[in-house]
């Protein structure tokens, strides 16, 4: 758990990091299903996903401001509620 352990932080933004590489390699969607790190999720995407991949952001429930934000920034990707 991120609360007890910060150095969990970093361990799961690299390995989500990895998971995105590895989406992008294989031409496959992004499903992301992020709680309570909406700026962590955006930090790597903006980082490693090219605009056009297709990104799925599952079970979502972070700020109408980070939505537009997404959507702005990877117009084929979708947002689940």
């Amino acid at each position: 758990d991120v609360e007890e352990d910060p150095s969990a932080r970093t361990r799961m933004k690299e390995v989500f990091a990895r998971q995105a590489h590895i989406a992008i390699r294989r031409g496959l969607p992004l499903v992301v299903h992020s709680r309570d790190a909406e700026e962590d999720t955006l930090e790597v995407l903006r980082r490693i996903v090219p605009r056009t991949h297709p990104i799925h952001l599952h079970s979502f429930m972070g700020s109408i401001a980070t939505m537009q934000e997404f959507l702005q920034r990877y117009p084929s990707g979708c947002v689940g509620i």
